[in-house]
């Protein structure tokens, strides 16, 4: 059995898009951004564990530009906060002077509401020179100004969509599991997605959980 030095989480991060447990539809928009090297501003919402942050980083990573990534939850004080952002959106590009900048905010919720109307005179005063993402678990949270100017794009899975995406993931997780040859039963990972799909990260967690109670 091969070693592994990395957590399973890592192992089987996406790496691009279509490793990401999302709709066809999403999947063709987000790739079709990446290939045209213009992603919008959005703030991705749904529940926890569903592929929010790491569509961010394949963001971040994919295309030919600065970016930068900020956890909402870590600051306290607006003026600290906002400072930082703002140095960073009003200054040239690093990478290439044509090129916008990302800035993704994670748990953007946990901006209260002068935080988030500081922000949205910065993202207006920068929309051609920067992208804006934000990912939240609450939607309501995020203010209507906000809203208007980032596009919220809905990462949660309707129950008509449910099926074919959980076998698709499915499929993708044990080809995954069975290249870093990760000892797990193929019947717990089956239990497991039914149990805690969409939650990718409660999924990981599970199979780690289950690791040292499989035989092989």
């Amino acid at each position: 059995m091969r070693q592994n030095i990395l957590p399973l989480s890592e192992l089987l991060r996406p790496k691009v898009i279509d490793d990401c447990v999302l709709t066809q539809d999403l999947k063709t928009k987000f790739n079709r951004m990446i290939r045209l090297k213009e992603p919008m501003s959005m703030i991705f919402y749904g529940s926890t564990g569903v592929g929010k942050t790491s569509v961010a980083n394949i963001f971040m990573k994919s295309v030919d530009c600065d970016s930068y990534a900020f956890n909402a939850s870590e600051y306290t004080d607006n003026s600290t906060f906002h400072k930082e952002i703002k140095s960073i959106a009003m200054s040239s590009s690093l990478y290439n002077y044509d090129s916008k900048k990302i800035i993704f905010i994670d748990e953007a919720d946990s901006l209260n509401a002068k935080m988030q109307s500081m922000l949205t005179t910065l993202i207006e005063k920068t929309y051609d020179t920067c992208v804006f993402i934000f990912a939240t678990n609450h939607l309501e949270k995020i203010t209507a100004p906000i809203q208007s100017r980032l596009r919220p794009v809905n990462f949660n899975i309707f129950p008509s969509d449910r099926s074919d995406i959980m076998k698709s993931f499915t499929i993708r997780l044990k080809n995954k599991l069975n290249e870093i040859e990760y000892p797990i039963a193929i019947t717990s990972v089956d239990l497991i997605v039914k149990n805690f799909f969409p939650d990718y990260r409660r999924i990981i967690k599970e199979i780690e959980f289950q690791r040292e109670e499989i035989s092989i």
